[in-house]
């Protein structure tokens, strides 16, 4: 599964005070929020990394009381 780039919109928010004017906020711009890779993919990259880190130090532990 592809995960597509998500992007915040444009927005102008205007208010009305009653017996007031419109005051409208200013626009903003677009911003790319998506990763470009699948957060399982990350997650089990992550994971797989942790478990070298612990073979290791297991391996630097042992070699050290020798």
């Amino acid at each position: 599964m592809l995960v597509k780039p998500a992007f915040a919109e444009n927005e102008q928010i205007c208010t009305q005070v009653y017996g007031g004017g419109v005051v409208c906020g200013a626009s903003h711009e677009v911003v790319d929020t998506a990763i470009s890779v699948h957060p399982a993919v990350l997650g089990t990259g992550l994971l797989g990394l942790s478990r070298v880190f612990a073979y290791i130090s297991k391996k630097l532990k042992n070699s050290s009381q020798e």
